[in-house]
């Protein structure tokens, strides 16, 4: 997963704060707003929360709860969705397009 965001950040699908958030997000699992003051020094509170905010808004993070204060990572968006798939592809793991061509062909009626 870190790749594809690498790759996000290096194609401007995503800004490069939000790149190191989502990293972050992917070691830990679940963040708090806690969990990303080191990312933010001298930044108050609700500057962080903002942060957080911006990601949800744009799908990136959801909330474990309703109403929770605890976030998660969601990769099926439009910002980071085209880079897991490039970096899936990149490595060989999506079938090469005659490939894909076979299988439709044989799995038609």
């Amino acid at each position: 997963m870190i790749p594809a965001v690498e790759y996000a950040v290096k194609n401007s699908s995503i800004r490069e704060i939000e790149g190191k958030i989502i990293k972050v997000v992917i070691e830990k699992q679940e963040i708090m707003a806690n969990d990303l003051k080191g990312l933010f020094y001298n930044k108050s509170n609700p500057e962080i929360s903002r942060q957080i905010k911006m990601l949800t808004d744009k799908n990136m993070l959801e909330p474990i709860e309703i109403k929770a204060r605890k976030y998660r990572l969601r990769v099926l968006n439009k910002h980071l969705l085209p880079a897991v798939f490039h970096m899936l592809d990149e490595n060989g793991f999506l079938p090469e397009k005659n490939e894909t061509k076979q299988i439709k062909e044989l799995l038609a009626p």
